[in-house]
């Protein structure tokens, strides 16, 4: 029954957020992006999820680990997908091709790690959705194979409820690259395979 105050509650989470505070900062990108409390303004969530990005980089390069590594990878994911959502194709493709080449050398590092064999599958993902939008499914088609030849064998090595969903969109996105170039039987079988895994 304690009435809130937005104006008061926006106040304190900017000043954290710029006193670099990470989980305030993340709550002032969730405040713009939805209107909570706030004026709905994208750019200035984008803005915010700039900064983030930039700090967990520095956190990794001076601490590098996995988890640094993940956590910078899916702060620059949400940027980017962030980017995607206002249909600036250019701007997230040069972001997701950043990702990929971090989730590239980070693997290099960590080479065993499952957390990102599955950021790099995230990143193939993210690839063939930018070469989906434009228009080129040949190469859309090639992302999302590397991504499912990842997700099946993570599938198969932890079989994790998070695994077999990630299989399951893989299959789905590939259905969807086959319906679009025509091949209605080749599109049948993948969405076959994902809609046995739903029902598992």
């Amino acid at each position: 029954d304690v009435e809130v105050d937005h104006a008061k509650a926006f106040s304190l989470i900017t000043s954290s957020a710029e006193a670099g505070v990470k989980e305030a900062i993340k709550k002032l990108v969730s405040m713009y992006r939805t209107g909570e409390g706030v004026a709905r303004d994208y750019k200035m969530a984008i803005e915010w999820q700039r900064k983030l990005v930039t700090m967990l980089k520095q956190e990794y390069e001076k601490s590098p680990s996995e988890d640094s590594a993940d956590t910078y990878f899916w702060a620059m994911n949400s940027l980017g997908g962030f980017i995607y959502e206002l249909r600036n194709i250019e701007k997230a493709k040069s972001i997701y091709a950043k990702m990929h080449e971090f989730s590239v050398s980070a693997l290099k590092k960590y080479p065993e790690s499952r957390v990102l064999k599955r950021d790099l599958s995230v990143s193939y993902n993210n690839r063939g959705a930018i070469c989906k939008a434009e228009g080129n499914l040949t190469k859309a088609k090639e992302y999302y194979e590397k991504s499912l030849k990842i997700d099946e064998s993570l599938a198969k090595g932890t079989n994790t409820v998070e695994a077999r969903r990630d299989l399951s969109v893989s299959y789905d996105k590939l259905g969807k690259i086959y319906q679009a170039e025509g091949n209605l039987t080749k599109a049948k079988e993948y969405y076959e395979k994902s809609l046995k895994i739903d029902e598992s």
